[in-house]
């Protein structure tokens, strides 16, 4: 982050990308690239921790190895896993209660809400899971 009254450097994205690349492929330091592009370490790092995030999906599995994702990401296999397939807790009731929410205006309570449920898909969600859901719709 830039000090006060610092402007930010910007780069062109076809830079970006290809010194990304360039990590992945050629498994080259942060260092080695800070020497021949005159770009920082962080940075690079940063952009690295980005396009792996953005860039992911089932064709990038065959692309790079994890053991080299995990490298450039400095994270740990098992947290690269678990980020990558998120498991949220009553996912499906928490989009039905935002529905619910959008289309009558945000007036149910928190027991009107339980009716309201009920009648639309004959779910019954125990109060401290509808009242967490409710929090987060909020």
């Amino acid at each position: 982050m830039p000090k006060k009254g610092q402007k930010s450097q910007k780069y062109n994205r076809d830079l970006v990308l290809s010194i990304v690349q360039e990590k992945l492929q050629w498994d080259s330091s942060y260092t080695q690239l800070n020497q021949k592009y005159n770009i920082p370490e962080g940075t690079i790092s940063v952009w690295g921790h980005k396009y792996t995030k953005k860039a992911w999906d089932c064709s990038k599995r065959h692309e790079y190895p994890i053991k080299l994702l995990c490298e450039v990401l400095n994270i740990s296999r098992a947290t690269f896993y678990k980020y990558r397939n998120p498991k949220t807790p009553h996912f499906e009731e928490y989009l039905t209660i935002k529905v619910i929410f959008e289309e009558d205006g945000y007036r149910y309570a928190y027991r009107g809400l339980k009716k309201a449920i009920l009648r639309r898909t004959g779910w019954l969600i125990k109060h401290k899971n509808r009242h967490g859901l409710v929090y987060r719709v909020y």
